[in-house]
């Protein structure tokens, strides 16, 4: 009896290390991953639409606050706890400076570039990093089997949408590990006794408040793990709907008094204080938000996110530049190719047969587990919410929200499947995906080098003239 607890605790601390060799590889992998000095890479909406310069600015920038509509607490949160992170790298970088030879990225990047956008830079990877650990103690709980976990954890650590969104500044990775935070809080949390139960709302409750003062939609990926965790419970319907008020009414009540301290201590001028406010996200000067393309073919616009939310998510086509057209003016902006090579085809044709077998899988209904319901109702929700709300025209930036629950359910089919050789095919396949996201990596790489300034950002109306 004694043995068998030793080694239940003995395979939770293996599983902890496994988790943190994890963390530390990819955290160095995603913050060496892109090329500071390519001329392309901070420039505004070049990669997928992101826009790390303003990102940079409103993290830890000395400049007014610029996107506070969807990100309410920024300023609060990050402009709190940069500068120690920024100093720390400029001290750093002023060591590694002395020394005559440094070859890697990383170093480089202390060493060469502006402690802001190295500090949110390591920020960011840090977020992505911490997700891709934590994903593995989410798969190992699920599997009971390390080695399988191990390669659904690098299947999420490698995705495309991850690995680029946690290599720059931008918010979409810290977006990620909330919604990691909150699948794992739920799974794992124990509801037995009161005090337990109270930690759990606390845990909920905290990170419900930091998830949705960094982007407002992610209050819903919190809410919906947030269900789940209560069902745990076996409340009367009563005070489930009690608590579930309370949380809610509480959680409102945490970023009204949060955004109206913060307007007060930084340069911010709008507010999530009255409940009309947090459609701000859709209209901002009494005017639909320009990111909303109704005018677009409904099938056109499905289309597109199916590509993105179930085949780019974890297989990256070639990488192209492409001219968008924008209401107020035109940009040239990465985005995708299907003239596929060799390995992608391959990797796609191996991805779809693991798909089908996936629905398969979850159309049975002993398959419909609270995980897996989690994660069709996130997917579901972002297919919904993206359809009409969306960056110019490209979808991709907003799948990394979809990775986690995407793997989950590729991780059901695979331990309901009875096929005997599927952990090499398991092998394989995580193996031509690497390979095939390694080369959209440095592909990325190759075109932001390019010093051709028309070739990146925005386009001037004289130069379309010329075309």
């Amino acid at each position: 009896m004694y043995r068998s607890i030793d080694n239940v605790k003995h395979n939770k601390y293996i599983d902890a290390l496994i988790a943190f060799l994890f963390f530390l590889s990819f955290f160095f992998l995603y913050a060496s991953s892109l090329d500071f000095d390519a001329p392309g890479m901070l420039n505004h909406n070049v990669i997928f639409d992101i826009d790390p310069d303003r990102v940079v600015n409103d993290m830890a920038g000395s400049e007014k606050i610029i996107e506070v509509h969807k990100h309410p607490l920024y300023g609060l949160f990050f402009r709190a706890i940069m500068p120690p992170i920024v100093e720390l790298c400029e001290d750093v970088g002023t060591i590694l400076k002395n020394h005559d030879t440094y070859s890697f990225e990383i170093v480089e990047k202390l060493v060469q570039h502006p402690p802001e956008t190295v500090a949110v830079t390591f920020l960011v990877s840090f977020a992505g990093a911490c997700s891709v650990g934590i994903s593995f103690l989410i798969f190992t709980r699920f599997l009971n089997n390390r080695s399988t976990a191990i390669l659904f954890t690098l299947l999420v650590g490698v995705s495309p949408p991850v690995w680029v969104l946690s290599s720059v500044p931008e918010t979409f990775s810290l977006n990620f590990l909330c919604l990691v935070l909150a699948f794992y809080f739920q799974a794992v949390l124990p509801c037995k006794t009161f005090l337990q139960r109270n930690v759990g709302h606390a845990l909920f409750f905290i990170l419900g408040f930091v998830a949705t003062g960094i982007t407002l939609p992610n209050v819903i990926y919190v809410a919906i793990c947030y269900f789940f965790y209560l069902k745990k419970h076996h409340l009367a319907a009563r005070q489930f709907v009690g608590i579930a008020l309370l949380y809610s009414f509480g959680l409102y009540g945490a970023i009204a008094v949060a955004s109206l301290i913060q307007s007060n201590i930084y340069p911010v001028s709008f507010s999530h204080i009255f409940p009309q406010d947090y459609i701000s996200i859709f209209i901002r000067e009494n005017q639909w938000n320009h990111n909303i393309h109704f005018e677009k073919a409904f099938w056109t616009s499905c289309i597109q996110l199916g590509r993105s939310f179930f085949i780019e998510t974890i297989i990256a086509p070639k990488v192209v530049f492409h001219l968008y057209h924008y209401p107020e003016s035109s940009w040239r902006i990465l985005t995708f190719s299907y003239e596929g090579s060799a390995i992608f085809v391959l990797v796609g044709i191996g991805y779809c047969v693991a798909l089908a077998f996936c629905v398969l899988a979850i159309i049975r209904k002993r398959m419909l587990s609270s995980e897996v319901i989690i994660a069709i109702a996130i997917i579901l929700f972002n297919c919904l919410f993206h359809t009409v709300m969306h960056g110019l025209g490209i979808p991709f930036i907003y799948s990394i929200h979809v990775v986690l629950p995407l793997v989950y359910c590729l991780a059901v089919a695979y331990k309901s499947m009875d096929f005997q050789h599927k952990k090499v095919f398991l092998i394989v396949f995580v193996c031509l995906v690497i390979i095939n996201n390694g080369l959209f990596l440095n592909r990325i790489n190759v075109i932001i080098q390019n010093d051709d300034s028309a070739m990146l950002g925005r386009v001037e109306e004289s130069l379309l003239m010329e075309k």
